[in-house]
């Protein structure tokens, strides 16, 4: 219980955070957090099938976060700022730059048919298996 929630305290914290974030690198580096939140409340469950999912996201992780922080780069060499108030149009003047990020972002967000989506799908069906027993004996009884 002490694992998962810290776990879970740390995926709101830093999703919070990230919100308010307007340099790139910055952003990303919370929801590193907040990601890292969500690997640690799926060890947190205590299966071997949460352990698993735990150990596949962190895989996923480093790979669409890497293709994050690349494009965060070449928009810094290429724009002088990562301040996302200041830059505009992107897609425009650097489209293989922007079909890398929103390929990276469709991962982290969990979009259907890329990595990010089975990993935490994994994450709650585990999670949803681990409460099975308080969910159904709260709001199942016979009278």
């Amino acid at each position: 219980m002490l694992v998962g929630g810290v776990g879970v305290a740390t995926l709101l914290v830093g999703a919070v955070i990230a919100l308010f974030k307007h340099d790139l690198k910055g952003l990303l580096a919370y929801s590193t957090i907040s990601h890292l939140g969500l690997i640690t409340a799926l060890f947190g469950i205590g299966t071997p099938l949460a352990a698993v999912a735990g150990v596949f996201h962190i895989i996923n992780h480093a790979i669409f976060k890497a293709g994050l922080f690349m494009a965060a780069g070449i928009i810094d060499h290429e724009c002088g700022t990562r301040d996302m108030r200041r830059i505009n149009g992107l897609w425009k003047f650097m489209p293989h730059t922007a079909v890398l990020a929103m390929v990276a972002a469709a991962a982290m967000a969990g979009v259907p048919l890329f990595n990010g989506f089975l990993s935490k799908e994994m994450f709650f069906t585990e999670a949803f298996a681990a409460g099975a027993p308080y969910i159904t004996a709260g709001c199942c009884r016979s009278p």
